[in-house]
Formats: C-alpha cells, sequence, structure tokens
C-alpha cells in the first residue's frame, strides 16, 4: 500500500511538471502553431504533433529517471539509510534505525509503462489549448 501511495505521488508531480513543460512549450510557439494552422495543417495533426513529442520526452526522461533512481537505489543497498534521530517511533513500529532499500526488477517494466502512461495523459490538455489558437491571433502574437 505504501508503495502504491508513493508511486501515486511522484506520478502525479510527474503530471503536473510534464502538463507545465509542454504548455509553455506552446506558448513560446504560438506563432509557429498559428502559422501552421493557417497554412493548412489540420486540428487532429496538430494533436497529433503536441502528443508525439510529449511521449519523446516519455521514452527520453523516463530510461534516464529508471537509470538514475537504479544507481541510487544500489548506493543506498550497501550504504544503508540512517533513521535513527527517528529511532524512538520505529521502535514502537519494530523497524529497525538503519533500512537498506531493495527493488524487485520487474517494477522498472512497470515504471516504465506508468511514466509513458502518465506522459500521454499529460499531453491531452496542452494539446487541447493548442487546438483553442486563433491562427491570426498567434502569428500577430496577441
Amino acid at each position: 500500500i505504501m508503495l502504491v501511495l508513493v508511486l501515486g505521488i511522484i506520478m502525479m508531480a510527474l503530471l503536473f511538471g510534464i502538463i507545465n513543460n509542454m504548455l509553455m512549450a506552446i506558448l513560446e510557439r504560438r506563432r509557429e502553431l498559428g502559422m501552421l494552422m493557417a497554412v493548412g495543417m489540420n486540428k487532429r495533426k496538430l494533436f497529433l504533433m503536441i502528443l508525439v513529442e510529449t511521449l519523446m520526452l516519455g521514452f527520453v526522461g523516463g530510461p534516464i529517471g529508471i537509470l538514475l533512481g537504479d544507481l541510487s537505489t544500489r548506493a543506498m543497498m550497501r550504504i544503508g539509510i540512517d533513521l535513527s534521530s527517528k529511532q524512538d517511533g520505529l521502535a514502537e513500529l519494530g523497524v529497525q534505525s538503519m533500512i537498506y532499500p531493495e527493488i524487485v526488477p520487474s517494477y522498472y517494466l512497470i515504471i516504465a509503462v506508468m511514466v509513458i502512461t502518465t506522459a500521454l495523459i499529460a499531453s491531452i490538455l496542452p494539446a487541447i489549448r493548442a487546438l483553442k489558437l486563433n491562427p491570426v491571433e498567434a502569428i500577430r502574437g496577441i
């Protein structure tokens, strides 16, 4: 249950991070998107373009994050995490003051799928925002 809660919090942070990143990209590229719409790019292709850009973020960032997470977990497996400052509360729960985290190899695939799914979900709001752009106003920079 704790793992699901922690992963849920991480995925929510990822969701908001990707939404923020893509909304900023759309704001910075308003003129470009307006120009594409003005020369005849249909809304479906624009939607797919933003979706693919977001998925690229997930496909690049996911493996990098998994690799960094694996390296830090392996370091903590050797060193351990010292929780002796919280020993009083931990003793009541029957937890030792030094913990050594582990990660099950099958979790890597689950995490990768969750990252890609989160990126897909996060791409919807920025794509809808881009579809609402008025080409003339976007080109003028209004």
